[in-house]
């Protein structure tokens, strides 16, 4: 017969769009008025899909995305310092289409790596993204066959480091590769933290879905 272990599912959720022309991509930036008709079909999404814990970055962007959802599923939302995204260090100075158009992420790619004397590194940020999701997934309470479901709303460079982490990659390990995340798209990765089987990997990641869209409307989907 199967061995049930117990896991826990994270939905892993980009943030609605934000900023707009000229408005600075720092940690103030608020949803757009598209972003916060998106962040509403989130929660409606997630209805079903039995979360059991809402847990958000803290930037304005993220937290207004799931309060959405935390309203709508009655839920507490907590926040941690550790979902941020990846930061540069001018985020305040610059808006999302400058960053774009200078293409900045791409000439990072080493873990030593940074965009400026006052930003962190990569594998700073790959250190404080993995931590966060393994201590999330060691939640306390579960029991031996229960799935737990956690709704985890961040940011695009963040999920990028969560499926690094999901794929066993470490701080110290290049970053050779990228995904796609959409605007208020979903990621969904389970976590077993004892393993699939009692003779199987210590502990293992599966992947569902990634860079999920369709609870949105096709005018709706946005990359930025």
């Amino acid at each position: 017969m199967p061995v049930d272990r117990a896991s826990v599912r994270l939905l892993l959720i980009r943030h609605g769009q934000a900023g707009g022309p000229g408005v600075a991509y720092g940690s103030q930036a608020p949803l757009t008025e598209l972003g916060l008709v998106q962040a509403s079909h989130i929660a409606t999404g997630l209805v079903s899909l039995g979360v059991t814990r809402i847990v958000s970055s803290p930037f304005v962007r993220a937290r207004q995305t799931a309060e959405a959802s935390a309203g709508l599923l009655r839920q507490p939302l907590e926040l941690d310092d550790r979902l941020a995204e990846f930061q540069m260090g001018d985020e305040d100075e610059i808006s999302i289409q400058e960053m774009m158009e200078e293409q900045r992420y791409l000439r990072l790619w080493q873990p030593h790596h940074s965009l400026s004397e006052h930003g962190e590194t990569l594998a700073v940020f790959q250190e404080r993204v993995s931590a966060t999701l393994s201590e999330i997934t060691r939640a306390p309470g579960a029991s031996e066959t229960l799935t737990q479901t956690v709704a985890v709303f961040t940011h695009g460079g963040t999920i990028a480091a969560g499926m690094r982490w999901a794929y066993g990659l470490t701080p110290e390990d290049n970053w050779h590769s990228d995904v796609e995340i959409h605007n208020a798209s979903i990621t969904e990765v389970e976590h077993w933290p004892l393993g699939r089987h009692p003779q199987g990997a210590p502990h293992s990641t599966a992947l569902h879905r990634l860079n999920d869209v369709r609870h949105l409307p096709a005018a709706l989907v946005t990359d930025f």
